[in-house]
C-alpha cells in the first residue's frame, strides 16, 4: 500500500504553486478584490453561476470538515480546499481536494484525497429585459487521482454541471446544479474486490438570504447523491470513495459572514434523510479574495 505523502513533501510542493497562482492573479487583473463578487463557493451545495473577474483569485480552506457513517461506511474527518482564479470575467479555473482525512471504525486511517479540476463558463447573468430567465453557467470538472494514496485513488472521471440562479422576493436567491458524472462502484461481496463503472446524476440546491447589509447571509441547502464541489474521498472500508453513492439525500443550513471585503468566514450543518445518506455533514471554514 502506497503511503500518503509527508506534510513537509505536500507543503514543498505546494507552496511553490500557491505562489504562482496569487502572482499571475494579482499581475494581470483590473478589479479591486472582492469577496462578494461573486461570493465564495465552498459553504453551499450548488455550483455557484457567478464567476470572478479577470485576474481575480478566491482560496477557500475548510479545515472542520466531518461526514457521519453512511450504513456500513465509517465517518470522517477531511480539509477541504478550493482555489479558483478568473480567466476571463466568463470562465473560472478551479482545483479543489479534500487534502488530508482521517477515517473512523475498525482501523483508523490518515489519507489524502486526490486533487479535481474544473472550469466554469458563465454563459449569462440575470437580465432586466428578461425577468423569468435565471443566471446560467455550466462547470466541467474531472476527478482526477493526483496526489492521493491507494486508498483514496478511485480513477479519473469526468462530470458536468449546470447550474442556474434566480433573485426571488424578500433578499433571497435560489441556486440549483445538476448533471451527471462518471464513478466507480465498489460492488463486490463477502471481502471480495469488483468494480462497476456507471453514470450518476447529481443534484444540488440552496436558498439564501442577505441579511445586515450583505454581512451576513443564511441559507438552506441540500443535494442528491453528492456534489461536484466537495470531495470526500474515503469510505469506512477503505477500498474506494463512495461520494456519488446512489440514493443519498442531505439538507441543512449554515451561514456566511462577510468580515471585511476581501475575508469571511462560513459554517454548516446537514443530516441525511435515509439510511443511504450520512447521519451528518457538517464544516466550517473561510475564504480570502485576492
Amino acid at each position: 500500500m502506497n503511503n500518503p505523502p509527508s506534510l513537509f513533501e505536500w507543503h514543498r510542493h505546494s507552496r511553490g504553486c500557491l505562489a504562482l497562482f496569487l502572482f499571475s492573479a494579482s499581475a494581470w487583473a483590473d478589479t479591486q478584490p472582492d469577496i462578494l463578487n461573486p461570493g465564495p463557493q465552498l459553504p453551499t451545495y450548488p455550483t455557484n453561476t457567478g464567476t470572478l473577474p479577470q485576474g481575480r483569485a478566491y482560496l477557500e480552506f475548510a479545515p472542520f470538515n466531518y461526514e457521519g457513517a453512511t450504513g456500513d461506511d465509517a465517518g470522517q474527518y477531511y480539509t477541504q480546499f478550493l482555489a479558483h482564479i478568473g480567466a476571463t470575467d466568463s470562465l473560472e479555473l478551479r482545483v479543489f481536494g479534500s487534502g488530508w482525512t482521517w477515517s473512523e471504525g475498525r482501523e483508523d486511517r490518515t489519507s489524502f484525497a486526490p486533487l479535481s479540476f474544473s472550469a466554469v463558463y458563465g454563459f449569462w447573468g440575470e437580465q432586466e429585459d428578461y425577468p423569468w430567465l435565471p443566471a446560467f453557467a455550466v462547470e466541467a470538472f474531472v476527478n482526477t487521482t493526483w496526489l492521493g494514496n491507494s486508498e483514496t485513488r478511485n480513477g479519473t472521471h469526468p462530470g458536468i454541471q449546470f447550474a442556474f440562479s434566480k433573485d426571488i422576493p424578500f433578499d433571497t436567491n435560489l441556486n440549483i446544479s445538476l448533471g451527471p458524472v462518471r464513478s466507480r462502484q465498489d460492488v463486490g461481496v463477502n471481502g471480495n474486490t469488483d468494480y462497476r463503472e456507471h453514470w450518476d446524476f447529481l443534484f444540488q440546491w440552496a436558498l439564501q438570504k442577505d441579511l445586515i447589509d450583505n454581512k451576513l447571509s443564511i441559507f438552506a441547502h441540500g443535494y442528491y447523491n453528492g456534489t461536484a464541489a466537495v470531495s470526500v474521498p474515503v469510505e469506512g472500508s477503505g477500498m474506494t470513495p463512495d461520494l456519488f453513492g446512489i440514493g443519498k439525500t442531505v439538507i441543512g443550513g449554515g451561514l456566511i459572514w462577510t468580515v471585511t471585503d476581501r475575508f469571511s468566514l462560513f459554517g454548516q450543518v446537514s443530516g441525511g434523510t435515509n439510511e443511504d445518506s450520512p447521519s451528518m455533514v457538517t464544516w466550517s471554514g473561510f475564504a480570502v479574495a485576492f
